[in-house]
């Protein structure tokens, strides 16, 4: 899989006492790799799922840095395993977990910054949870361990008729 995306953050759009006076512009390359067509001597290894994104991050401030942000995933999906590989008879909620690394990284000035993110998301027809643990790569990253939390709805499948229609046919 590959697409393009831009991310974008508005600056003067918050709480003065989070959010930046400038915005900050990033137009992304999204990479990604299922291993579902490997051969069946490896079929334990068609759960797996690397993906990458690549983008500079251009800044409006004046004397504000640009940074390049890049980094990457590796996921192994417990129910891609059960349902297309072997039905391992995992009960759940263990058999809708994703164990997943993330490694989002950052470069600006000559400095890497980033973390190791271990950790899982729940998923099923409505939605997933995910909770990873944030590990700093330098002293530059932190000196502390943080735990990333994450929640996602699917309006289209909670609330088909209403919420998951589409906005424009």
């Amino acid at each position: 899989m590959t697409s393009i995306g831009v991310h974008a953050e508005l600056g003067g759009t918050g709480s003065r006492a989070v959010a930046n006076s400038f915005s900050r512009i990033s137009p992304t390359l999204y990479l990604g790799k299922g291993m579902g067509d490997l051969p069946d001597a490896l079929a334990y290894l068609r759960p797996v799922a690397i993906t990458a994104e690549a983008a500079p991050a251009l800044t409006t401030g004046a004397g504000q840095p640009n940074a390049f942000e890049y980094g990457f995933t590796v996921q192994y999906s417990l129910p891609y395993l059960q349902q297309h590989v072997h039905d391992l008879g995992l009960p759940q909620p263990l058999s809708n977990l994703i164990p997943i690394v993330e490694v989002p990284l950052s470069r600006s000035q000559g400095q890497t910054t980033g973390t190791i993110n271990p950790g899982f998301i729940w998923v099923n027809r409505y939605g997933q949870f995910g909770v990873e643990a944030q590990i700093p790569i330098n002293s530059a990253s932190g000196s502390h361990v943080g735990i990333l939390v994450q929640a996602h709805l699917f309006f289209d499948d909670v609330a088909p008729k209403t919420l998951g229609k589409p906005l424009f046919q």
